[in-house]
């Protein structure tokens, strides 16, 4: 599938990593190639059960700039793994964390490494405080998976690292969201 995408098993449960990028934008994609290579993969399942990983969440709060900057084909994800043996989608982007489901799969969306969002914000705005995380997910578990989230000490803990008003997050969604046509 290329250098962006593999796959390889690990005691039975077979990790797939796929790439989400759109050069040049925030949000993600998963582009046909992958969607049916994906698909032939799946085809045959893993003794343990599939895990997916790539960068933007196919999940969103019900936040805009989420929305505006998550996986924009869902729906054709959803289709892909509608029945197989996906059990899993570790995901990231929005450095806080969410826990869903699509079709049988539960979605993970891990904290940031390095920042949190801070959801009190007001609506519109968006606020980041300092607050480095990181998610250790046991696969084997009986009432798994299990996930839990591991917070680094820090001694700026909760301070603001940045804060962005209604115009500045308009701007934001604008440059680095899908052009109104789609296009992108």
């Amino acid at each position: 599938m290329g250098e962006r995408a593999g796959t390889t098993t690990i005691d039975g449960w077979r990790l797939i990593t796929l790439d989400t990028l759109v050069p040049g934008k925030g949000y993600g994609r998963l582009d046909g190639d992958q969607l049916h290579w994906l698909r032939k993969l799946l085809a045959t399942p893993a003794p343990q059960g599939t895990v997916l990983a790539f960068h933007h969440p196919p999940v969103a709060l019900d936040v805009e700039v989420q929305q505006a900057l998550g996986l924009h084909n869902s729906p054709e994800l959803a289709e892909t793994i509608r029945g197989t043996d996906v059990q899993l989608i570790l995901c990231g982007h929005f450095h806080l964390q969410i826990l869903a489901h699509l079709e049988q799969a539960t979605v993970w969306v891990t904290p940031g490494v390095v920042s949190r969002i801070d959801l009190t914000a007001r609506p519109g705005t968006e606020r980041a405080v300092h607050g480095p995380s990181a998610s250790l997910v046991h696969l084997g578990a009986p009432h798994g998976p299990l996930i839990h989230t591991l917070h680094a000490r820090d001694p700026r803990m909760g301070e603001t690292v940045y804060e962005a008003d209604e115009t500045e997050m308009r701007e934001v969604i604008e440059r680095l969201g899908p052009s109104p046509a789609g296009s992108n």
